[in-house]
């Protein structure tokens, strides 16, 4: 369940729900380098205090669902567990570092976001036409 959070200046209720894939859209992504996959996400999470509420590795692509303080950007969180993860499988797993050389990408560039926090957006239009006043 997504709360509200404090950082020393703010106080937020951000929810990330980001979506990637490996290049090429390969099934990549089975036991065990999903475990690895997991481990490093959650990982870089706790080191950069993002609080992770949702994850999960299917073969194709991964889902994950986090709460971020709002100095961080999406792209940013999506380019270091991408980097990270990609790291982690290349050292684990000889298959990965033949397969895909560290002059390919593991990743593909693209990947989702979408938002998400305790009301939706109708809620929020609703409460700013209702609350509207001339200035």
């Amino acid at each position: 369940m997504a709360q509200v959070r404090k950082t020393r200046h703010a106080v937020y209720n951000i929810n990330y729900h980001l979506v990637w894939i490996p290049k090429t859209r390969m099934s990549i992504l089975a036991k065990p380098f999903n475990n690895t996959v997991e481990e490093t996400i959650k990982r870089v999470c706790a080191y950069n205090d993002w609080k992770p509420l949702a994850l999960q590795v299917m073969p194709d692509h991964v889902h994950f669902f986090l709460s971020a303080p709002p100095r961080w950007a999406p792209s940013q969180i999506v380019q270091s567990l991408k980097a990270w993860t990609s790291r982690d499988l290349r050292e684990r797993f000889a298959i990965i570092r033949q397969t895909r050389p560290e002059t390919d990408d593991l990743w593909a560039s693209s990947y989702y976001c979408g938002t998400a926090g305790h009301v939706s957006a109708e809620q929020v239009e609703r409460y700013i036409r209702e609350n509207s006043r001339e200035y």
